[in-house]
Order: C-alpha cells, then sequence, then structure tokens
C-alpha cells in the first residue's frame, strides 16, 4: 500500500507526522467526494485513490462504487486509528505547538465539559451560549431562542416583548442578534488575561483538563477522546506547514 502512516508507539518526528497527515487528508478528501452520488464514478478521485492506496492510477477505474467506498472506508479508518493513538501519546506536546488563535479554534469546535475551575467553566458556559445561538440560526428557531432568554429577563422587557413585541419578527432577529453580540463578548472576555490579551495557557489548560476528564469517564479510544486526537494532530500539522 502506498499510503504513508505513522506507528502510535515511535517518538516523534516532523518529517514522518507530516508526511502521514497529508496522505490522510488526502484520503479524507477523496472519500468524501466518492462517497457522494456525483462523486461515485469521478474518475480523477478514482485515479487519485488507486494512487494512494495501490500504486495504481488504474486500479478503480472500473469496479463499483460500493467496493471503491469500502476499501477507502477500511483503509480511512485504520488511517485515523493510527494518527488518533499517536496524537494520544504525544497530546500535551501536539497541544503545545499550537498558538492562541489555534487553541480558540479547538476551544470553538471540541465536545468540552466543566473542569470546577471558575476561569475555565465560564470558557465552556460562554462557547456552549454561541453554539446555542448557531443551532437556533441554523435550525430557524430564533424566536424560541429569545423567548426562552427572556424568562429571565427584567420584568420590563419581558413586558415589552411579550405584551407587544412577540410577533413582530424584526424584533425578534433585532434581539436575537444582540444576544449573539453579548454572547461573543462573554467569551473574548473570559479567554483574557489581566491585561486583556487572549490567555493562551487558559485555552490550554480548557483543552487538556477537558481531555483529560472525557478519557478518565469515557476512556482514551471513545469517539470523544479521538475526535480531540484528531483535531490536535491536523492543526499541529497545519501550523508546522
Amino acid at each position: 500500500m502506498a499510503i504513508r502512516t505513522v506507528n502510535p508507539a515511535d517518538a516523534y518526528n516532523q518529517p514522518g507526522f507530516a508526511s502521514a497527515m497529508e496522505d490522510f487528508g488526502k484520503l479524507e478528501e477523496i472519500l468524501q467526494g466518492i462517497s457522494s452520488p456525483e462523486g461515485n464514478w469521478n474518475p480523477i478521485l478514482r485515479k487519485d485513490l488507486g494512487n494512494l492506496l495501490k500504486g495504481d492510477p488504474k486500479f478503480y477505474e472500473s469496479l463499483t462504487p460500493d467496493t471503491v467506498i469500502n476499501d477507502a472506508s477500511e483503509v480511512y479508518k485504520t488511517h485515523s486509528d493510527n494518527i488518533a493513538k499517536y496524537s494520544a501519546n504525544k497530546f500535551n506536546f501536539l497541544l503545545g505547538k499550537l498558538d492562541e488563535k489555534a487553541l480558540l479554534l479547538l476551544v470553538r469546535s471540541l465536545p468540552l465539559v466543566k473542569t470546577g475551575k471558575e476561569d475555565l467553566d465560564k470558557i465552556v458556559d460562554a462557547v456552549s451560549e454561541q453554539r446555542k445561538i448557531g443551532e437556533a440560526a441554523q435550525e430557524g428557531s430564533i424566536e424560541a431562542y429569545v423567548q426562552e432568554k427572556l424568562k429571565n429577563a427584567e420584568e420590563w422587557r419581558q413586558r415589552a416583548y411579550f405584551g407587544y413585541s412577540a410577533l413582530n419578527q424584526e424584533y425578534n432577529r433585532r434581539t436575537f442578534q444582540a444576544y449573539a453580540r453579548v454572547a461573543e463578548v462573554e467569551l473574548a472576555n473570559a479567554i483574557k488575561n489581566k491585561d486583556g490579551k487572549v490567555d493562551k495557557k487558559k485555552l490550554y489548560d480548557l483543552i487538556a483538563e477537558s481531555y483529560g476528564k472525557i478519557t478518565a469517564d469515557k476512556g482514551v479510544d471513545s469517539k470523544e477522546a479521538k475526535a480531540y486526537q484528531l483535531s490536535v494532530a491536523k492543526i499541529a500539522h497545519q501550523k508546522e506547514k
């Protein structure tokens, strides 16, 4: 097989890690494309997959879509498991390679858990609120979100909304946008240090402690832990490119 991978037990080696991540990225992109109805018979994707997995661009030329997808999926699972285990063995090391921007990207995208530390849990709460806002916007449930928030609002605001503006879609939209801005400010404040700058250590600690709690609760091989392992590996690779 032509695809390059990593041995989870090996010490960190930047060129080897980079090669494995490059091939993993290619495979992920090919699998996503070839699994879609319009990509089932895509000759370029089949050629690229043949080169990557077999060293033969014609290998998948005439095979059925199910066969091609199954081959790609099986190799993807093996490759992703190897990278996840490799990342798990070097988690803090890879995490330490990331800057504030990369750490914040992880904080915004990973399943966070409460740590019991007030400063870190403020970030968890702020991110959770932003996710609720994003879901409401995507699902078209803006009015339901606003009404839920207003249950704990000042009495005068509740009277204004439920007595006059409940059916006013523009009012709903503007109120929702206001809550979204507040959530953004709360996250920005939660990740800052006393000097008003993004606190890299705070972000690092939140990711490391969330990951530690997830692995302790669900295991290092759980899907939640694997999400951390693969995400950290991917971003660490991007930072080194």
